[in-house]
């Protein structure tokens, strides 16, 4: 007998699509302390527990109206708008409170600040003043000092200040009989020619060692003429030597002329390196001549058009007299008031109906 094809049935695919029925999600949105049931075709022995009464299953309809209201009563439980609106009134009270209490402090310390300013602006036109007149007092004590000083130099004006005459061993000399002697030979005259010397002494200052250059002999003749010749007479020498010591001589200045003259003498090196000639004049002053017209320095505001018109490097020298520049002064410092500050910041705040523009998205 011939045997029967098998027909080749996928498991659990009997029948077809339509009849196929769809397992419901219910028991697993039940109890889920109740065991779960092995389904149709179980091999498992039934319980005893399975075997007595088992609860009623609730529907999905008891299911949704126990939640819809657990959902009404959580909703009518949150707080409304009216709720909220007293607490939100009342910080806004403390808020504008607390503003306008902050509001007035700024006022006030505002208008300390203004005060401030103002107060500082009268000291500094006080201060403006005050350097006004110090300079003003400054030059006119300079012209004083200047005018003294010319008073001194002219009552030295018969005196002649001697260099590198040495000192006698024994501390005892006769000075003027030195000086006649000296004067007579300058002159080519006899030494027993008789000069009218007023007085003639050394510096007024303790002697020093033998190594130490010997005091200055000053010197006063009766005679200003005469005084101009032997000056005259002396620079037209070129050497004079006594005991193998060179002598020099020179116009008997005052102190604070030779302290101008020591701080004039980064100029008159410039002028010597360059060989042009200087001279000094009365009331204290540098004078050179330069295409039959004098240039000369009687203050420090002389030297920088003195220096141009020569060619020389600049220097820096400093007043003789003491009197104070305008440079000694120091600028006040520069600041805006407050109330330029306060409407600058106001002008550069955006209003509320002109937005900034946002931020760039990253």
């Amino acid at each position: 007998m011939a045997q029967r094809k098998k027909t080749l049935t996928t498991p659990g695919l009997s029948g077809t699509a339509g009849t196929q029925r769809r397992s419901s999600i219910l028991p697993f949105l039940g109890d889920t302390s109740q065991p779960r049931t092995s389904g149709k075709g179980s091999k498992m022995a039934p319980g005893d527990s399975d075997q007595e009464a088992s609860p009623p299953r609730l529907d999905s309809a008891t299911k949704g109206s126990n939640m819809d209201h657990e959902l009404r009563a959580l909703l009518q439980s949150l707080p409304t708008k009216t709720d909220l609106a007293a607490p939100f009134t009342q910080m806004e009270r403390n808020f504008n409170t607390k503003f306008d209490e902050l509001g007035s402090d700024l006022k006030q310390l505002g208008g300390h600040v203004v005060d401030l300013e103002e107060d500082r602006d009268a000291l500094f036109s006080h201060v403006e003043c005050l350097n006004g007149q110090m300079l003003t007092q400054g030059k006119q004590l300079a012209t004083l000092h200047r005018h003294l000083d010319d008073v001194d130099n002219k009552g030295r004006r018969n005196n002649l200040r001697i260099k590198g005459y040495l000192e006698a061993d024994s501390g005892k000399e006769d000075v003027k009989e030195l000086l006649r002697g000296l004067f007579n030979d300058i002159l080519g005259r006899s030494r027993e020619e008789i000069l009218v010397l007023d007085r003639a002494h050394r510096a007024l200052r303790p002697r020093g060692s033998q190594n130490d250059a010997p005091r200055d002999i000053i010197c006063r003749l009766q005679d200003f003429t005469l005084k101009e010749e032997i000056l005259r007479a002396a620079h037209k020498t070129s050497e004079i030597k006594v005991d193998g010591q060179v002598i020099l001589f020179f116009q008997d200045v005052s102190w604070t002329t030779l302290q101008a003259r020591r701080a004039l003498k980064p100029l008159t090196e410039a002028l010597q390196e360059r060989d042009i000639r200087y001279r000094w004049g009365f009331p204290l002053s540098l004078q050179v001549t330069h295409n039959n017209q004098v240039h000369s320095v009687a203050c420090p505001e002389d030297i920088p058009d003195f220096v141009r018109v020569f060619g020389l490097p600049e220097v820096d020298i400093p007043d003789w007299y003491g009197s104070p520049s305008p440079s000694d002064t120091l600028p006040f410092p520069q600041r805006p008031r407050w109330t330029q500050q306060a409407k600058k910041k106001r002008k550069g705040k955006p209003s509320a109906a002109t937005p900034s523009e946002p931020d760039p998205e990253p």
